[in-house]
C-alpha cells in the first residue's frame, strides 16, 4: 500500500489529489484506492491497484496527460532502490543519475502545477509528497556514493536531497552533517546541524530520536566554540 501510494502522489496530475486513507476493512485486497466519480458524487473500490491499474487511475480524465520521462524516471528510481538495499551500489548509483537527469525538471514543473492548482499536499516534515521519491533517492545515492568512497559526489547528491526537502528532511540534514565531518568542513556541519536542530520535534517522538537530538546539540555546542577559537 504505502508503494502504490508513493507512486501516485509522485505522479498525479495537477487536478488529482492523492491522500492515505483508512482501513476500508478489504483484508487480502489491497492495496485498496477509493476514487470519486465524474460528478464527485460518489466513490468507487479499486481492490489490488498495482503496476498498470495505478496508471489507469491516474489518466482516468481524457485531459490528463503524465509525462513519459516521469514515469520512466520514477520506475528507474525504484530500480536503484532495490539496488541500494542489494549493496549494489554502482548499479544503484548509475540508475539514480540517469532517473534523476531524466525526470528532475518535469518533477519540479508538475510541482508548481500542483501548487497553482492548490492540489500540492505536505508530508508531516512539510515536504511535498510529490518530491519524496527524488528526497529519497538522491539521499540513498549520496549513501551509495560513500560507500564507494566519493565524498564530493555523495556531498552533492545530499545537498540535493536537502535543496528539493526544503531543508526540512531530518534524514538528509543529518546525513549532510555527517559528510561535512568526514571532509573535515566544520562551517558545513554547523550549518547541517542548525538546520536540523530548527526542525520541529514530533508531538509524540520515540526516545531514540530525542537522544539523537541531544547528541547532536552536543556536537553543535563543540563546533562553535571549535570555530571561534
Amino acid at each position: 500500500a504505502k508503494e502504490t501510494l508513493q507512486k501516485m502522489q509522485a505522479l498525479a496530475p495537477p487536478d488529482t489529489v492523492v491522500v492515505e486513507g483508512a482501513c476500508c476493512s478489504l483484508c487480502g485486497n489491497g492495496p485498496v484506492v477509493l476514487a470519486p466519480n465524474a460528478e464527485k458524487t460518489t466513490t468507487s473500490k479499486h481492490r489490488k491497484v498495482r503496476g498498470d491499474k495505478i496508471m489507469k487511475l491516474l489518466l482516468e480524465s481524457e485531459e490528463c496527460d503524465i509525462p513519459e520521462e516521469l514515469i520512466s524516471s520514477y520506475d528507474t528510481t525504484m530500480q536503484g532502490n532495490k539496488a541500494f538495499l542489494d549493496g549494489e551500489y554502482e548499479t544503484a548509483i548509475s540508475l539514480y543519475e540517469n532517473a534523476i537527469n531524466a525526470g528532475y525538471q518535469v518533477a519540479m514543473d508538475l510541482q508548481a502545477d500542483r501548487e497553482k492548482e492548490g492540489t500540492d499536499i505536505l508530508s508531516d516534515e512539510g515536504i511535498p509528497v510529490g518530491f519524496l521519491w527524488l528526497v529519497e533517492a538522491r539521499r540513498n545515492e549520496a549513501s551509495a556514493k560513500l560507500s564507494m568512497g566519493d565524498l564530493e559526489g555523495a556531498l552533492a547528491a545530499v545537498e540535493a536531497s536537502c535543496d528539493i526537502s526544503g531543508n526540512k528532511s531530518a534524514d538528509s540534514l543529518e546525513m549532510l552533517a555527517d559528510i561535512c565531518q568526514k571532509n573535515k568542513d566544520n562551517e558545513g556541519e554547523l550549518r547541517a546541524l542548525t538546520l536540523f536542530l530548527e526542525l520541529p520535534v514530533p508531538e509524540v517522538a520515540p526516545s531514540m530520536v530525542a537522544n539523537k537530538r541531544r547528541t547532536l546539540g552536543f556536537r553543535k555546542t563543540k563546533l562553535e566554540r571549535e570555530i571561534q577559537g
